[in-house]
């Protein structure tokens, strides 16, 4: 039984749209302010998602068709993982909850051929542009009686609600005024603390647009991104100012996927890495909650952030029901984040580069059975395997393998959607 009348979003990106998206669909006899800056400019560069991300607009009435249309964007296989090894190292780390899975998923990467039924598993995962969802989102919830979009930003001693839920990103405008020492900085793990980003139209569509991310690992510090969209292609390079970067590398990258001339100009971001140590405080009466980077941040590698996100807003789901307390909700949340960094952590510790950046990932310890109270092996196994060299594959049984050469090449596949 829902015992919460009203609840507050503040916050118009992403985190904020999702938040209101489960609310409008889950909850949608509770009342909602959605609290959004006048000018709402969500950062719009591609994001990459995993798997659960997509299982949760789909179970809140968002299919792949919507993100297509709607929000520019295209299918995600896997992700190519290039240099994190050495220089002529690579590997594809696909969708799948099984090594089978993988395996199959892995072939349809590599053959660029994509089943029919593909979009209909729970393994299926897109691109889609951030700058779009909340035109999109806000749509359909103000299809709901009891939702409001107020253009303006409240201030903590005014905002109303049983719930408060703070999306304001980094700056935690709200549930990081509520508690003194309630963050645990990542920064002693991970390096990395900056990112600069550029986003273009295809100069050749045939030849640059694939079905998954790409990741390329640089040799001084960091790595980039490649996100094909449906009509944009999203370059993002992530990298720490405390060591010789390799942006000039990084612009070389996008003129020659772009076959561009004239010099680019990038946009530059900073972030902290760490989370809180209390994602959910009961303050008087009322209750507030960090979702999306509010409540903290590792990096972008392996789409973990949007990932995160959704996690937090299925804890959240649980909370309004009554199923959990604080005290689980926050237990929930933190092993969710502490997992994820030792996942990630793993990716760098094989780079051959021998340097002050990449030898401090050699030294970090990581945790695989603390991954394992959260999530299963195959995904952790099939990165260690990979960077280094052992054969993952098993064998894809027959039916499967009909499926892959019946398929399609993802830009004729994706035709079915306009």
């Amino acid at each position: 039984m829902e015992k919460f009348k009203k609840i507050s979003i503040v916050g118009g990106g992403t985190a904020g749209a999702f938040t209101a998206l489960l609310l409008s669909q889950k909850f949608n006899n509770i009342k909602v302010n959605w609290y959004v800056p006048n000018t709402n400019q969500p950062i719009g560069v591609g994001e990459g998602v995993s798997p659960p991300v997509y299982n949760f607009l789909r179970d809140n009435g968002i299919s792949f068709k919507d993100v297509y249309r709607y929000m520019n964007g295209s299918i995600k296989t896997g992700i190519k993982f290039d240099n994190w090894v050495s220089n002529n190292h690579s590997y594809i780390r696909p969708n799948g909850d099984s090594r089978k899975l993988m395996t199959y998923n892995e072939s349809i990467t590599l053959k660029d051929k994509i089943p029919n039924d593909l979009v209909d598993s729970k393994e299926f995962s897109l691109h889609l542009d951030q700058s779009l969802i909340f035109q999109y989102i806000s749509k359909i919830v103000l299809k709901n009686k009891n939702f409001k979009i107020v253009n303006q930003y409240k201030s903590i001693g005014n905002i109303q609600g049983d719930i408060v839920i703070d999306c304001t990103g980094f700056k935690r405008n709200i549930i990081g005024k509520l508690k003194n020492d309630n963050f645990i900085d990542y920064t002693d793990r991970i390096l990395n603390n900056h990112a600069v980003t550029f986003k273009h139209t295809y100069t050749n569509y045939k030849k640059q647009f694939k079905p998954y991310t790409i990741s390329t690992a640089y040799n001084s510090n960091g790595w980039s991104w490649t996100i094909p969209l449906k009509t944009h292609i999203g370059f993002g390079y992530v990298y720490s100012d405390n060591y010789k970067n390799n942006i000039d590398d990084f612009k070389n990258y996008i003129k020659n996927y772009l076959n561009l001339n004239d010099d680019i100009e990038l946009k530059k971001l900073k972030f902290t890495t760490g989370r809180l140590k209390e994602h959910i405080i009961k303050k008087n009466d009322q209750i507030f909650v960090g979702i999306g980077l509010s409540s903290g941040f590792i990096e972008p590698l392996e789409a973990t952030s949007i990932e995160l996100m959704v996690g937090e807003l299925n804890i959240l789901c649980e909370f309004i029901k009554g199923n959990i307390n604080l005290n689980e909700y926050n237990i929930k949340c933190n092993k969710g984040f502490d997992c994820l960094l030792d996942f990630i952590i793993l990716h760098y510790k094989f780079k051959e580069k021998d340097n002050e950046y990449w030898n401090h990932y050699k030294k970090v310890k990581i945790n695989k059975d603390l991954y394992l109270e959260v999530e299963d092996d195959y995904a952790w196994d099939w990165v260690y395997n990979k960077l280094n060299n052992v054969d993952m594959n098993e064998a894809i049984p027959v039916d499967k393998q009909i499926k892959i050469i019946k398929g399609k090449k993802s830009i004729n596949w994706l035709k079915q959607f306009n």
